[in-house]
């Protein structure tokens, strides 16, 4: 259904050896799991980066068809239409959050931080998928058509919010992360039951 450029096949490996120069990684060494379970964080961080960009293509193929669109010989921008497009570019405009204590700028971790990266692919997720629902809709039927490209941007934000871990499964971790007492390096992080006492 989408992401064309990724080829799948089956592979069948039947009577082959496997020696231990062949092994990547030791599945049975201290901590294995977990190097393979890091790298998801630079996966999700992409992934949060291509939904942010299809978000924004969706939005700005909508302004476009509502700048050239002509209805009863007038450009067809009606005000709703302009207020739906305003509250989506905010929601397709995000930036990477700024280094939070004991990061200075310039200075990088080895891998990226698990519960910063589960939100930040869980919020572009939400974001781009809201933003292409609402472009096609602005396009009315031609966005459902595959002449126009908010299908395959539809298609393919689909298949991103499947990547590295589903919605759902980013709100579980982050939610079992959060209530452990986990919290991002972000200065703007408060905890509500420390600002109680």
């Amino acid at each position: 259904m989408g992401i064309h450029a990724a080829t799948e096949a089956e592979l069948a490996f039947d009577s082959v050896e496997i020696t231990a120069d062949d092994i990547l990684v030791d599945g049975n060494a201290p901590g294995a799991f977990k190097l393979l379970l890091s790298h998801l964080n630079h996966e999700r961080c992409g992934n949060a980066a291509m939904c942010v960009g299809a978000a924004q293509g969706a939005l700005e193929h909508a302004v476009r068809y509502m700048q050239e669109r002509v209805v009863a010989a007038a450009p067809g921008r009606p005000a709703g239409v302009a207020v739906e497009v305003g509250r989506h570019g905010r929601a397709a405009g995000g930036r990477p959050p700024a280094p939070g204590p004991g990061r200075p700028p310039g200075r990088r971790r080895r891998h990226p931080a698990p519960l910063e990266t589960a939100l930040a692919k869980t919020a572009a997720n939400l974001a781009a998928k809201f933003v292409c629902d609402e472009a096609m809709q602005i396009h009315g039927g031609y966005g459902y058509s595959r002449e126009y490209p908010l299908e395959r941007a539809y298609r393919d934000i689909r298949g991103l919010c499947f990547g590295a871990g589903t919605v759902e499964a980013q709100r579980n971790f982050i939610g079992l992360r959060v209530a452990a007492g986990g919290h991002t390096g972000s200065p703007g992080w408060r905890n509500p039951l420390e600002d109680e006492r």
